[in-house]
């Protein structure tokens, strides 16, 4: 062969090559889509395959490359973010898999925790041709993939990719094949469901037997795919289970979960001695009794135990300073009451008190959780209205040991309405319904985890749980009434039981004050005052039926409708504040135009659910005392624009200063034509110096 054309042969040869790349359709290379360059994002997709046969299966990878310093999202975006959507338009019937994500990062940014990804990064998707594909067809494939990339400011992204595929009597590789299949090494392997389970008890623990050629391995890092059970902030600790080849898993649970489902799962990362590391997926059921200390242990001795932890964690509610004083008080009565019959009655009459009401809170909790509300014990604590009601109990209960009234009188009488019983009895029912209210805010050691595990039981083991709790609440003073031995042990009567009794008023009132602090984080200062002022209005009412012994009929209703009234004062103050104490008012231009034409100072605050940058300013700038001072001070108008779904207004915002994503913060001074736009991350003082002068 002469020279000059091998020259030719070699100078022609990567043309060849490429155009061996080339569909005849519409010129694009076979195997790749167009590479798309977003806002701090480059994107494409890439084909294992060039050429594929009919009933063929090939990965399409979705390649992403954010910008350095710039990260996007794993499927569980952890605190906040999105995760990265790829939709395929199927219009040859090609079947495709869930996308497979590789194992992701862990990124802390002022306490909100996020799962995703820096770097080049491959999301693989497998395709499966149909078997009567004719061969010579080309493969159009379309895929919309949507994503957030964020830093400090975070920006959605979408692009539109299409790549093209041939069908052929054989399969050719292309050129990214070993890039793609290198890819998945890092996509986790996925177990499914293994033995053991998790619960959720004044923490999130999960308990999993590995399979028993990763039981010599070492974790190394965990990361929740079921969503919204864990607190993401805590870094998970690992321990082995000594009975049993199963690895114990212990974090913080989230406080605000909305529900239990029956199954959780995980991702976790295992090295071997040789720091080679394995991922991988995996699920378990709902199942307290795994983490009993014995995998082998029945079922009945689990539920036994889990009675024993009720019981225990009931008597040790006694010594709670909200329950304590009014235990003591009925002790102290049963010190006075020395018929042994009597005694003998009061305590059956208190332990159903104590008793039915636990299991009607019990019976209310488990009912709303089933309609699919997100509560626990305690649940009515959430209601400020609830709060401000114990709050005057509790009060009320403290003034009646510190000797300003007589309550018993008063319960006993409250008792025998519309009833056929005598006064000490109903009385002492209405006083073990009052120590079960008192004790909600209580929980103690055992009680808690009796409680996390009878949630996830059938409603009549879990009512069993909470009747066998209030059994524990009301079992000293049982014992008491129905021992001869204790109750001879008691002391005679005298002056001793009045100073224990005044002494015993002091945990009340600092209980109170508890309950004022919850409420007034719950509203506000102004709902804070109304309620301490109906706090006032008791004392007065109080003091009105002592200053009138002769039991004047006037007098006593004055009291009772005082005290009618600053309860009435609740629902109209017990409303939750806005979040920041300042008022939020959704942007538009309308309402902006009418502030400026008023001379009035405006702040805009463009933001979005998902940025992280955002919910951390807003925590540390705008909740800040002296920023909501300065608002109401200065009479500055507060736009907040939502752009945690699209919204075409705010886009055209960001887009007039040169912005494509939030957060975006600026400041309208009267007087002044263009605003100032402030720094993405805000401080106090940052707020504060914009409206200054």
């Amino acid at each position: 062969m002469p020279l000059t054309n091998l020259r030719k042969l070699l100078f022609l040869l990567p043309i060849f090559l490429v155009s061996n790349f080339i569909s005849a359709q519409d010129g694009t290379i076979l195997g790749r889509s167009e590479l798309v360059s977003a806002p701090n994002m480059q994107v494409e997709l890439l084909s294992s395959a060039q050429s594929v046969t009919p009933g063929d299966t090939f990965t399409i990878a979705l390649r992403m490359l954010p910008d350095t310093d710039w990260h996007f999202y794993w499927e569980n975006p952890g605190d906040t973010g999105l995760p990265t959507k790829v939709a395929w338009q199927d219009n040859q019937e090609l079947q495709y898999s869930e996308l497979l994500w590789p194992t992701p990062s862990r990124a802390d940014y002022l306490g909100f925790i996020n799962y995703g990804y820096y770097g080049e990064t491959l999301l693989l998707t497998e395709v499966t041709v149909p078997q009567g594909s004719p061969v010579g067809e080309t493969l159009a494939i379309e895929a919309k993939a949507d994503w957030l990339v964020c830093e400090e400011v975070c920006i959605p992204g979408r692009a539109t990719l299409n790549l093209n595929v041939e069908v052929s009597n054989t399969t050719q590789a292309s050129v990214w094949s070993e890039q793609i299949s290198q890819a998945y090494d890092k996509i986790p392997e996925s177990l499914g469901q293994l033995a053991g389970g998790y619960r959720v008890d004044n923490g999130f623990s999960v308990a999993v037997e590995l399979p028993q050629q990763f039981q010599s391995y070492r974790p190394v890092e965990f990361f929740p795919l079921t969503q919204k059970l864990v607190d993401n902030l805590p870094i998970p600790s690992f321990s082995a289970d000594d009975s049993s080849a199963s690895l114990i898993i212990s974090t913080q649970n989230a406080i605000d979960v909305l529900e239990y489902p029956e199954s959780f799962e995980g991702l976790l990362v295992l090295e071997d001695f040789n720091a080679n590391q394995v991922a991988f997926k995996f699920s378990v059921l709902a199942d307290s009794s795994v983490f009993s200390g014995s995998s082998s242990a029945s079922a009945d001795m689990s539920f036994l135990a889990i009675l024993l932890f009720a019981l225990v964690g009931g008597l040790i509610l006694n010594l709670m300073p909200c329950v304590l004083p009014v235990l003591s008080l009925k002790v102290m009565h049963l010190v006075e009451e020395r018929e042994a019959s009597s005694r003998k009655v009061q305590g059956i009459a208190y332990t159903l008190g104590v008793v039915l009401s636990f299991l009607l809170i019990a019976g209310i909790m488990l009912g709303l959780r089933a309609a699919g509300e997100g509560i626990g014990w305690g649940f009515q604590l959430q209601s400020p209205l609830f709060i401000g009601a114990l709050t005057y109990i509790v009060f009320i209960l403290g003034l009646s040991l510190s000797g300003f009234l007589e309550l018993g009188a008063s319960l006993t009488r409250l008792g025998n309405f519309g009833t056929k019983f005598n006064g000490p009895i109903s009385g002492s029912f209405m006083t073990g319904a009052l120590a079960t209210v008192v004790a909600t805010p209580c929980t103690a050691p055992f009680m808690g985890t009796a409680m996390g595990v009878a949630v996830t039981m059938s409603a009549p083991l879990a009512l069993l749980v909470f009747a066998t709790l209030g059994f524990g609440l009301a079992l000293p003073f049982l014992i008491v009434a129905f021992v001869p031995a204790f109750a001879n042990a008691l002391p005679r009567p005298g002056q001793w039981m009045v100073t224990l009794k005044e002494l015993l008023a002091f945990p009340l009132y600092l209980t109170a004050i508890w309950l004022l602090w919850v409420f007034a984080n719950q509203t506000g200062v102004d709902q804070l005052a109304a309620l301490l002022s109906g706090l006032v209005l008791i004392v007065f009412g109080i003091w009105v039926l002592r200053s009138n012994q002769s039991g004047n009929r006037l007098a006593f209703a004055a009291a009772i409708g005082i005290w009618l009234g600053a309860i009435a004062i609740l629902p109209n103050v017990a409303t939750t504040n806005s979040g920041n104490g300042i008022e939020k008012v959704p942007y538009s231009e309308q309402a902006l135009a009418s502030a400026r034409a008023n001379d009035q100072p405006v702040f805009v605050n463009m933001t979005a659910d998902w940025c992280i940058t955002c919910k951390v300013n807003e925590r540390v700038a705008l909740r800040n005392g002296e920023v909501e001072q300065l608002f109401a001070d200065e009479g500055i108008l507060y736009l907040e624009g939502d752009w945690t779904n699209s919204d075409e207004s705010i886009t055209r915002v960001l887009e007039n200063f040169n912005r494509n994503g939030v957060p975006l913060y600026l400041v309208y001074r009267p007087g002044v034509s263009e605003p100032e736009v402030l720094p993405q991350v805000l401080t106090p003082s940052i707020m504060l110096d914009a409206f200054a002068g």
